[in-house]
């Protein structure tokens, strides 16, 4: 019997993100042993998952300081790590997927390794290692979000080495817990038709915050149309938002649940939501899991794409800003993104989403001016994408996104298919969600830094090149082939600046660095080939993307781009709660 392992040792979200590849896992090997492995605090939810056979809980503050190398209690952890790894060993996994990308997950990894890993590892020099192509990426991306086009449910199953269903998350909430909060619910006495609606105000970050007020402001909305009751979610930290909420609202309308659940109660609370209005939490996550449909506000450092709602028919805003996603490593004093998100807005979707309504693509105005609407679903290829509900001119932000989204997938998967018919599906989705761009697209400084990035990738070609038939007498060519390195030094340095003054383009030069750290071994020669191997690499990807920009310019055109139907038949996903509107000039 085959044994799989599977590490994630990361957050709430992260890990009931890990449940398509955990059924991926099983529908390519429906014979398999699938181990799960996952730190103590989120064990409860790791129990909600379905598609794993054995579970192995770490005590993570055991194994902490092996994350910083320091502390008393060092050798403790190491003790307790050998005693672990003892327990993952028996029987020896064939194949070990990390998912966690920091040094205790790389260690772990190392430790526990069968002939097969993927993910992030560390070598017996103790140098880190991901594998592959599409592990390495999503380590480049966690650094340079701000462009990054893929669901981290989607970089899981790919970094995995399995290919997307179109399936969302997956939580199962016990009989027994939905029971008991069945009672409770009913015990409130609410008239059947009143909508039962969660509110979740907390946040990993205060800056990722919806302010309470505008929460306040939302449901006093919502109540003037139809009779609502509020469920209160968050931690017990989060228990003063829910608080001041609670306060400012008329008596009987909420329940505070903050700080009064586990994962398992609130997965059931969720579970007979018939909206859920969140930032991007975990709760947003366990909500996708058990099927209740959500909104989700996307603030500061979160971006829809990233980690927005998985599934069919959720509805996520973000702002529609220039500072957004926030840039600001410090405080910001604005929070120019929290006004954007106007709570007669968020309304107005949450009263159609609740009401069941049939959903088509809406004309932009002005109500609309600060903020992008977006739909999720899965493409063609069942990754998940999230479709512009407003419909507006296509802008160089979300062209280029993608732009990176055809070019990244069609490198990392290897695809077959023709770098045309590629463009040619992108060009349709545009068709579908996108009036014509009011300028040209093929912004020029990103055609340049490519052109630039390149031009450095053929340099240092020429230069590897240049060594490798002086390494076979180095001891007579010293002197020429430091000159040569401190060439190709100067390169990387030009192609690492390229990619902090154009972030657009900063995934190819992370990703060509992250592999300049993979290089192997000291001899010269074999050293030389390995880089050059790289440059190689770099050129050939810059390549692809500047054929990409030209292969769209070459069918860019108005009646190209002329939206001339509605929203594909395929987007029926909003069966039960969906809406039909115009954007209203008012709430």
């Amino acid at each position: 019997m085959k044994e799989i392992m599977i590490i994630n040792l990361m957050r709430l979200g992260d890990l009931v993100q890990t449940t398509p590849l955990l059924r991926a896992v099983r529908r390519e090997h429906p014979t398999a042993r699938i181990t799960l492995v996952v730190q103590d605090v989120f064990q409860e939810v790791a129990e909600l998952m379905p598609g794993y056979d054995r579970l192995v809980v770490l005590d993570f503050l055991r194994l902490a300081p092996l994350v910083d190398q320091e502390g008393q209690n060092l050798l403790a952890a190491y003790d307790y790590l050998a005693t672990i790894t003892a327990t993952l060993k028996n029987p020896r996994s064939d194949l070990v997927i990390n998912l966690t990308p920091n040094r205790l997950g790389a260690i772990l990894t190392r430790l526990v390794a069968g002939p097969e890993v993927r993910g992030l590892t560390m070598t017996a020099d103790r140098q880190f290692r991901s594998q592959p192509a599409w592990m390495a990426y999503m380590l480049c991306a966690a650094k340079h979000y701000r462009f990054n086009p893929f669901n981290i449910v989607d970089q899981f199953t790919r970094g995995g080495g399995f290919r997307p269903q179109g399936e969302g998350v997956a939580l199962k909430p016990p009989a027994t817990v939905l029971d008991q909060v069945d009672r409770h619910l009913a015990a409130l006495g609410r008239d059947p038709s009143t909508w039962l609606i969660g509110l979740q105000p907390g946040a990993s970050a205060v800056l990722r915050q919806w302010p309470p007020e505008s929460f306040v402001t939302l449901a006093r909305l919502l109540l003037e149309t139809h009779s609502c009751h509020f469920l209160l979610l968050g931690t017990e930290k989060e228990r003063h938002l829910g608080e001041f909420i609670q306060a400012r609202l008329p008596v009987g309308v909420t329940t505070s649940l903050m700080g009064q659940t586990r994962i398992a109660d609130l997965a059931a609370y969720l579970a007979r939501l018939q909206l859920l209005i969140t930032n991007d939490t975990g709760t947003m996550h366990v909500a996708c899991g058990v099927g209740t449909p959500v909104l989700g506000l996307f603030l500061a450092t979160a971006r829809v794409h990233d980690t927005g709602p998985t599934g069919r028919g959720h509805l996520a805003l973000q702002p529609r800003l220039d500072c957004y996603p926030c840039q600001n490593t410090g405080v910001c004093t604005s929070l120019r993104c929290h006004q954007a998100l106007d709570p007669a807005l968020v309304a107005h979707l949450a009263q159609h989403r609740l009401q069941g309504q049939p959903l088509t693509q809406i004309d932009d105005n002005p109500f609309w001016e600060n903020v992008d609407v977006f739909v999720s679903d899965y493409d063609d290829q069942g990754y998940q994408v999230y479709y512009p509900l407003i419909c507006r001119p296509l802008d160089p932000a979300y062209f280029w996104n993608l732009v990176m989204r055809l070019g990244w997938r069609w490198l990392l998967d290897g695809s077959p298919e023709p770098l045309r018919l590629v463009v040619q599906q992108g060009m349709e989705f545009i068709r579908r969600y996108f009036q014509p761009p009011i300028n040209r697209l093929r912004a020029l400084q990103r055609e340049q830094a490519l052109q630039e990035l390149i031009q450095l990738a053929q340099q240092g070609l020429k230069r590897t090149g240049q060594i490798l038939p002086l390494g076979v007498d180095a001891d007579r060519h010293l002197a020429r082939i430091k000159t040569l390195g401190e060439r190709l030094a100067q390169i990387d340095t030009a192609i690492v600046r390229l990619g902090h003054i154009f972030p657009e383009i900063a995934s190819l030069v992370e990703m060509f660095q992250l592999a300049q750290t993979y290089l192997e071994g000291s001899d010269l020669i074999p050293l030389t080939r390995q880089t050059r191997e790289l440059y190689g690499q770099l050129y050939r990807q810059g390549k692809i993307f500047l054929k990409i920009l030209s292969l769209c310019d070459c069918q860019w055109n108005d009646s190209d781009l002329r939206r001339d139907h509605p929203l594909p038949s395929s987007a029926s996903w909003l069966t039960g709660a969906e809406t039909n509107f115009a954007a209203p000039n008012s709430f």
